[in-house]
């Protein structure tokens, strides 16, 4: 049995001996191999993380591009284009009659580039009750269509039976949209 001993004790020193070159010839001259590797996985692992940062705000910034869209589309109904220019001066005009007010003077102007759009200005003169001429005011600013009130000047006009009314001098302004082609000139009518 001893020489069984001697046998195994040189097995397994044999087997050793082989773990031993195994181990320095296969797993440690692999360390840096695989450190190398390890530092590509950690530069793929922070490329993958910026580009999934990337694809976020990608999504979020198209996100706020359909939302101006629909701004835009918005705020281009509140536009009127040159199509609806007289259909949107005579809604005002009628709004005068239905708030009971007297037209002295409706001078729609010559609409003139302003940035991206097209400013039309409006004179109107009227004379009316106080209340009646703020009605008047009030359902402009209630048009579907943009129309601004830029400036507004009101006296007390007496009247031949002694009642007074006022009189207010009325800047507005209307904008067109900017695709519209400005409405040509008119001819002067003799």
């Amino acid at each position: 049995m001893k020489g069984n001993t001697k046998i195994y004790g040189y097995g397994v020193l044999i087997w050793a001996a082989i773990i031993a070159v195994f181990y320095f010839m296969a797993i440690k001259n692999q360390g840096p191999y695989y450190d190398a590797e390890f530092k590509k996985l950690q530069d793929l692992s922070k490329k993958i993380t910026e580009a999934k940062i990337k694809e976020q705000e990608k999504e979020n910034v198209e996100r706020e591009i359909e939302v101006l869209k629909m701004k835009l589309e918005y705020a281009q109904e509140k536009l009127p284009t040159n199509e609806e220019i007289d259909k949107l001066l005579r809604e005002i005009h009628d709004i005068g009659l239905q708030a009971r007010i007297k037209f002295v003077h409706f001078l729609p102007g010559n609409q003139t580039k302003s940035g991206d759009y097209y400013n039309k200005p409006i004179d109107i003169k009227v004379v009316g009750p106080y209340h009646q001429v703020g009605i008047f005011l009030n359902k402009i600013g209630g048009l579907p269509r943009i129309v601004n009130v830029h400036s507004i000047s009101m006296k007390r006009v007496a009247l031949a039976d002694g009642q007074g009314v006022e009189e207010a001098v009325i800047k507005a302004f209307t904008y067109i949209y900017p695709e519209s082609k400005p409405a040509a000139p008119k001819p002067p009518q003799q």
